[in-house]
């Protein structure tokens, strides 16, 4: 090309031939490391007072004595009627015979009840900073 951009002419005949040098260019691409800031990450603790109403199990056991006045011949096993456990109670008599004199009935009962409370909850929370770099900027490699 001519220096005004328009394509240069020649002449050649056919007998000759001619060589037109090519130009390419190359391109070197790399990494490196280089600091550009710092990052610092620190928590701290958050406190909350809440109400929570967690249900709350409970058992209560009921106790009742029942006269009973009964003679056997041996003494009766405890039983289970229900929730409630029959343990007889027994004496013996001059005759010597068993007499059921009473007997006890043990109940569990169960029920459920809620009682509010206040608690305090605590929760991190991350506190991230940043931060210029302490050294200064190097020179490009290629630039030196």
């Amino acid at each position: 090309m001519s220096q005004r951009g328009s394509p240069a002419r020649l002449n050649i005949g056919e007998s000759e031939s001619a060589r037109i040098p090519l130009a390419a260019e190359r391109l070197l691409v790399g990494t490196r490391v280089r600091r550009t800031g710092i990052v610092r990450v620190s928590t701290r603790v958050e406190r909350r007072t809440t109400v929570v109403d967690p249900p709350l199990r409970t058992q209560r056991i009921e106790i009742r004595r029942r006269r009973v006045d009964r003679f056997v011949d041996r003494p009766p096993d405890i039983r289970r009627e229900g929730d409630t456990l029959i343990v007889p109670i027994v004496e013996e008599v001059v005759t010597t015979r068993l007499k059921v004199v009473e007997e006890v009935a043990i109940t569990l009962r169960r029920s459920l009840e809620r009682r509010p409370q206040r608690v305090e909850l605590r929760r991190e929370r991350a506190i991230i900073e940043r931060l210029a770099s302490a050294e200064p900027p190097r020179k490009n490699r290629s630039q030196s």
